[in-house]
């Protein structure tokens, strides 16, 4: 995938300064997390089990990527294949700048609880600055709430 994702970046934007950054957005204690790979790439997600389709990818988190490409104010563009409980739930710090959210949230379970679509999007009203402004099935924009 990195290397499909390389190369589509020089051949549609050669000039650009574009950082690929490899990893799976995690927040566990593992420097390392589990990827399952999929004929289908939009398929493939993190998950607990090391098989023989899996790579061990390094963990990253969304604070971490943001600290270390000096990062400021931004618009996050978001697909984290089911680590979106995650995210809201442990980096109120890697979202605390950002201006713009529009993600793909997927139904997904956290230690033993499921999170629906909705449940999801109650959970970053709840704990995030952010409010709905638009919805297409999964995919969301949010913006932050005014003050």
């Amino acid at each position: 995938m990195i290397s499909c994702l390389k190369r589509n970046l020089a051949l549609n934007c050669p000039f650009q300064p574009i950082n690929v950054i490899e990893g799976a957005i995690s927040y566990g204690e593992d420097p390392q997390v589990s990827f399952s790979i999929h004929q289908n790439p939009i398929c493939s997600k993190v998950d607990n089990d090391f098989g023989p389709l899996r790579l061990a990818v390094p963990s990253i988190t969304l604070s971490g990527i943001l600290r270390n490409q000096l990062v400021d104010n931004y618009v996050l563009i978001s697909d984290v294949e089911g680590m979106e409980v995650d995210l809201f739930l442990h980096d109120s710090e890697g979202l605390a700048k950002c201006q713009l959210l529009i993600i793909e949230l997927h139904r997904t379970r956290n230690s033993s609880k499921l999170f629906e679509v909705d449940d999801i999007i109650a959970l970053i009203h709840d704990v995030t600055h952010f409010r709905l402004q638009a919805r297409h099935g999964a995919v969301c924009v949010f913006i932050p709430s005014e003050s």
